[in-house]
């Protein structure tokens, strides 16, 4: 188990690589093996984390307790490889990383990667083909795709009231990319 400090956040959880995308965004970082039960929930249960260190771990945090007091520096950890977008002048290519509940396609395509697009049109591409970068879902038609920079900061493959992975067929790892409108 980890507690970490990436930017002005803080992370805790398990050394299974699930903080590697909060840990990878942020060149100041602090990471740190959760060791120290007195900041944990007894007993700890062997199948509950969650409740026994993880939480109370995050209250004595979110309390003011020290970083460097749940235990020793963590040297090496666990990391999810996530490849990096590529960019040329006219289009950005990347993947999709991840599915929402809503459907809602997640890429590794950054809102850097767009601006450097020059803020021109752009159409996002996949296996569905053209789709419009928009500044908010609504402004495309109910049932309509749409690309946008989400509030994390990546482009979203989005479906107006619906879901983009349902009706564009879209799943973790398919090719997309952002390319230039030629007028």
């Amino acid at each position: 188990a980890l507690a970490c400090r990436a930017g002005n956040w803080f992370f805790v959880g398990p050394d299974n690589g699930v903080l590697s995308y909060a840990l990878s965004a942020h060149a100041d970082r602090r990471i740190y093996r959760l060791e120290n039960d007195a900041f944990f929930h007894a007993p700890v249960s062997r199948t509950f984390h969650g409740r026994d260190i993880f939480a109370p771990v995050s209250a004595h945090l979110s309390s003011g307790a020290a970083l460097d007091e749940m235990g020793p520096v963590a040297e090496e950890y666990a990391v999810i490889e996530q490849p990096d977008a590529v960019s040329d002048a006219a289009t950005v290519r990347g993947t999709v990383t991840y599915i929402d509940r809503f459907g809602n396609a997640f890429t590794n395509i950054t809102a850097g990667h767009v601006e450097r697009l020059g803020g021109a049109p752009v159409a996002a591409a996949g296996p569905a083909g053209g789709i419009p970068l928009c500044a908010c879902y609504a402004d495309v038609a109910r049932g309509d795709p749409l690309a946008i920079v989400n509030s994390t900061g990546c482009l979203e493959i989005a479906v107006n009231g619906g879901s983009a992975a349902r009706k564009l067929g879209l799943a973790a790892g398919d090719p997309v990319s952002l390319t230039l409108k030629r007028a």
